[in-house]
This record gives structure tokens, sequence and C-alpha cells, in this order.
């Protein structure tokens, strides 16, 4: 299934790609929703992706979605090049905060490959309590 922002229709290709997923230290394992205690300035992931079949591309874009309990979305595109039958990557994206408003509650995530979704990932954000440095 296709999901993006773009409208343009990729190119019907076999590439298996499966993805574990890292949400500010915390696992994303099974259908529990890690509690989120944001006391910096941004939510991580560390996003380690795997590819059973590689493709002769050594570059997809990755999107990242991050959507809101109010269902806002923020949307991150970035270039993914890697080495020439790699078949692991690591990526480590950031969404920048601000505690005056982001909501709290549950947050999804989803991440696509060259606009194939990959995975879809869910964690509750509990407190927010970065404040910045006034100087």
């Amino acid at each position: 299934m296709y999901y993006s922002v773009y409208t343009e229709k990729p190119k019907a290709k076999q590439v298996n790609i499966s993805a574990s997923v890292i949400i500010n230290n915390q696992k994303t394992d099974g259908n529990i929703a890690p509690k989120v205690f944001v006391s910096d300035s941004f939510i991580s992931l560390s996003i380690r992706l795997h590819f059973r079949k590689m493709a002769q591309t050594t570059a997809h874009i990755i999107t990242i979605e991050w959507i809101s309990p109010e269902e806002t979305y923020y949307i991150m595109d970035n270039l993914l090049r890697f080495e020439k039958g790699a078949t692991k990557v690591q990526v480590n994206p950031h969404l920048r905060i601000d505690p005056s408003t982001m909501k709290l509650g549950i947050w999804h995530v989803r991440i696509l490959i060259s606009n194939i979704l990959v995975q879809k990932v869910q964690f509750k954000l509990s407190t927010i309590s970065y404040f910045k440095e006034s100087r």
C-alpha cells in the first residue's frame, strides 16, 4: 500500500524492508506504546532499516510522518544514500519540540521509504518539561 504526500506514483519494485525503532531510548516492540517523557528540546528516533532484498538502487527517500493526538502532521523527508549491496541503514531523525504547542497523548509515527509504508509505531507523550534557556 502506498502512502505519501507526493502525487507521483513510484515504480513497482520488490524491496522488502523492515525497521526497528527506538523513541527517546524506549523500544517500540509489540502493540504497547512506550511512554515518553521529554526533558530535552527534541524527540528522537533511532531507526535501523533492514533490506532483505537489496535493489540496485543505492538511494531512497525516507519520509517520517509525526502525527499528533490532534492529527497535526509534522513531515520530514531525507535522502538516504548507502553502499551498493548494503543491507542495513541507521538513521536518527529528531523532531524539535515547542512545549507551548506540543500536545500530550498518543502520537503516531509513520516511516515510509520511497513512498512505501514500512512501519507505523505509536508512543504516548506523557510530559514535556523542557524549558528554553534565556540568554
